[in-house]
This record gives structure tokens, C-alpha cells and sequence, in this order.
């Protein structure tokens, strides 16, 4: 391994250390929640952003390995961050879209489940639903 890629594995924030472990699961998100009070008390942790302005959720949805359920639990503790852009300016979404498709289809599935605990001002671009709710993309 390359010198400056281990360089950058040593200064990432413990929890997106986590998200990059190729057996993922929501055993091991659980674990290291459990091991972050942080995380744990206040949830941001699931924030957190590294030096390319990426969360830990980021970070996930880039791993090809992790488990839709463990994506899901570190969604579920925190549903706005998926709307979270890094410096590159995109978001969870995008990189589901393009490294885990299972993942991709479990998230929105959660987000639809949970659509009324998700701020409208994260995800309004400007299209309403009959009922008033917002819809985002």
C-alpha cells in the first residue's frame, strides 16, 4: 500500500474508518456507535466530515461491500445527512447510485417510510405532493 493512502487511513475520523471495513455490517456500525458517545448521544458523528468534506455515510455509500441494512441503520440515525453534499458537491444518493444499487433502492425505501421526519427544507426542490409533502431527489 502506497505510503500516502496509508497516511490518509490513519487521519480519518474513527467512524469513517468503520464504513471502509469491506465486511461492513450493522453489527460493526453498532459497535463502533456504541464505542463513540458522540455518535451515540448526539448522532454527529453520522456529520462528521473528513478533509474532502465527506461523512461517514459518504464514505459507506462508496463502499461496494457494505450491507443495504448496515447503510439503512446509519441512515436511520440520522435521515437528513443522506442530503449532506461533500466538496465535490454530491451527496449520499450519487454515490449509491454509482457503488451500491442495494443500497441505493434500501435507502429510499427508508426514506419513504420515514418522508415526514425528513425537514422540507432539505429536500424541497420545488415540487409538492397533493397532500403538501415535499419531494426530493
Amino acid at each position: 500500500v502506497h505510503r500516502s493512502m496509508q497516511r490518509l487511513h490513519l487521519n480519518l475520523p474513527p467512524f469513517h474508518k468503520v464504513c471502509l471495513d469491506t465486511f461492513i455490517d450493522v453489527p460493526k456500525i453498532r459497535d463502533a456507535a456504541a464505542e463513540d458517545i458522540v455518535w451515540r448521544r448526539e448522532h454527529n458523528e453520522i456529520r462528521r466530515r473528513d478533509h474532502n468534506g465527506m461523512t461517514p455515510l459518504h464514505i459507506l455509500a462508496m463502499n461496494p461491500y457494505a450491507t443495504p441494512e448496515a447503510i439503512v441503520v446509519c441512515l436511520q440515525a440520522d435521515l437528513p445527512a443522506i442530503f449532506v453534499e461533500d466538496n465535490r458537491g454530491c451527496n449520499v444518493i450519487h454515490y449509491l447510485e454509482r457503488h451500491n444499487v442495494e443500497g441505493l433502492v434500501a435507502s429510499i425505501e427508508e426514506l419513504s417510510m420515514q418522508r415526514n421526519n425528513v425537514p422540507a427544507s432539505l429536500v424541497d426542490d420545488g415540487t409538492e405532493e397533493a397532500d403538501g409533502a415535499a419531494i426530493g431527489h
